[in-house]
């Protein structure tokens, strides 16, 4: 059973499998939402209801309004940083249309351009996945440009997550492989994928050679390949710098499958996460989303992996 609540102080979403109300916590451990419960008698933010972030619209995650006060009556302190501000994009495609969360660079020159791909689950996978992660790396990356899609029947794209049909994996490739190439422009290229997401980041800049001249590097969560998809690659792909994460007990894409792939990729930094269910638990989205159980980790070996790349 899987939710995706919303902080009710910075309005993120936060993965959990367990039922009941909303957190109110924000999944990354903001001080900023700590220090903001603290000041507010109910936990709740202080913010004007306008302010709200709704869907098709231009959203600020983790950010009270600058009027409030805490329950001394004494304004609320101000972030050292302004957080990134998260709209949503639209872009055709031959099918439709993908949709996509949009975090816009904060500088002149954007160093770097990254998409995010979820994996498979038409229900619970769709950029939402990804919302989390972006005001984050945003910080730490304040010239990337981040994007996270809904690919074609998921989410908000058309055809969307409720569609009776979706898209077969041909054409999701094809939507994938025109939306990457529209926002990247000949910029560097930063792809991420989890499960079959990671698939398709493979099959997207494979279908698109053009994309190759470009990318600088893959994150990768437990992408769903095989030796026989491995060999067919071609070598620029294979040489891509990669960081590649992995749970150990992942019953959905096994953690063996990470040999395939340093097998196959040179260029390639193996992070495991370790163990993530704990004794008797038996989620296995739990183990196959690590990176939803160790956020700071993730965030942390990739913010570190990319300074590396673009140093």
């Amino acid at each position: 059973f899987w939710r995706t609540p919303r902080c009710l102080l910075c309005h993120q979403t936060r993965r959990t499998s367990t039922p009941g109300p909303r957190s109110r916590q924000c999944h990354l451990r903001s001080n900023t939402c700590r220090q903001q419960s603290r000041n507010s008698p109910t936990g709740e933010p202080r913010t004007n209801k306008r302010n709200t972030p709704q869907q098709n619209s231009a959203t600020t995650d983790g950010q009270a309004n600058k009027h409030s006060r805490s329950s001394e009556g004494e304004p609320s302190k101000p972030t050292k940083t302004q957080p990134a501000m998260i709209t949503s994009v639209r872009v055709p495609w031959t099918g439709g249309v993908i949709h996509a969360l949009h975090v816009a660079a904060r500088a002149a020159a954007p160093s770097f351009v990254a998409v995010f791909v979820h994996g498979a689950d038409r229900e619970f996978q769709n950029a939402e996945h990804w919302r989390p992660y972006l005001p984050a790396f945003a910080s730490a990356f304040p010239a990337a440009e981040l994007y996270a899609v809904d690919l074609p029947g998921h989410g908000l794209s058309e055809p969307g997550a409720k569609a009776p049909q979706p898209p077969s994996d041909a054409e999701t490739v094809q939507s994938l492989a025109s939306f990457i190439g529209h926002v990247a422009r000949q910029r560097p290229l930063v792809l991420f994928g989890r499960s079959k997401g990671g698939r398709q980041v493979f099959q997207a800049v494979c279908a698109a050679p053009a994309l190759q001249d470009t990318l600088a590097a893959l994150v990768l969560v437990a992408p769903a390949v095989n030796k026989p998809f491995m060999d067919l690659l071609p070598s620029r792909v294979r040489n891509t710098r990669t960081l590649l994460f992995w749970a150990l007990d992942d019953p959905v894409v096994p953690f063996a499958t990470h040999q395939t792939l340093l097998d196959s990729m040179p260029n390639v930094k193996f992070h495991s996460f370790g163990a993530v269910l704990g004794e008797g638990e038996t989620a296995k989205w739990k183990a196959h989303c690590p990176e939803n159980e160790r956020p700071d980790d993730f965030h942390e070996t990739t913010t570190a992996f990319l300074r590396s790349v673009f140093a």
